[in-house]
């Protein structure tokens, strides 16, 4: 997951919301860091059970108290894999189904995936990525954890940032691969649970259709 500053308030046609990052999170299992250091004080190579079961205890608690929880493809990567490391996949996807995942409805509305750097370019976001998502782990494992550590807040910053103009325009914007700009429209941002009921739209044209189990097979696990 993505990380780090203050919370920011989004309000939907509701009420409401504040989406906590991931930094705040994890400086909920460990106060005053942002990760867990072993005994000489280097970051940990891999979240522990316990830390992750911690981190699902925080974010139930944070959705009972009314906070929304948002991460871009959060649904089949982020609380998949804590849920994974916590030995708990049917408690991650309770929480997955009361969270905000714009990357999900985008695909339930046009079927295909889209990037956060994407979007970004697309909304007008200052912020850009610092390095591929794919070298994050290998970095991170070899000991660059600044660059890695800035690399994720940079998504954490691009996500809230995105959010915000999503709630203020009411679409999503990105670049296509032919280098364009397209929009869709989002009335107002809808949590997994509520996108599941929507069918699923048509992707006939596509050569390859990327089913929704993709995204949801874990659930319930």
């Amino acid at each position: 997951m993505s990380l780090t500053f203050d919370r920011a308030k989004i309000s939907t046609n509701t009420r409401h919301l504040t989406f906590l990052s991931p930094r705040q999170l994890l400086k909920a299992v460990n106060p005053g860091s942002g990760c867990r250091v072993a005994h000489d004080g280097t970051p940990l190579k891999n979240l522990s059970r316990d830390d992750a079961l911690d981190l699902l205890d925080y974010l139930e608690q944070m959705q009972a108290r009314g906070h929304g929880i948002v991460a871009w493809n959060g649904l089949s990567f982020d609380l998949r894999w804590i849920g994974r490391v916590a030995g708990d996949l049917r408690r991650a996807g309770r929480t997955a189904l009361g969270m905000y995942d714009p990357m999900f409805q985008f695909f339930k509305i046009k079927g295909f995936l889209v990037g956060l750097a994407a979007v970004g370019k697309g909304m007008g976001i200052a912020t850009s990525k610092s390095m591929k998502a794919a070298d994050a782990p290998s970095r991170w494992c070899a000991g660059d954890h600044d660059a890695v550590c800035k690399y994720v807040q940079g998504d954490a910053r691009m996500t809230v940032e995105i959010v915000s103009e999503i709630q203020r325009r009411h679409q999503i914007a990105w670049i296509t691969r032919k280098g364009t700009l397209s929009t869709v429209p989002i009335p107002r941002l809808r949590t997994v649970r509520e996108c599941l009921d929507d069918p699923m739209p048509d992707q006939s044209w596509m050569s390859t259709r990327i089913p929704q189990e993709k995204f949801v097979g874990w659930l319930g696990h």
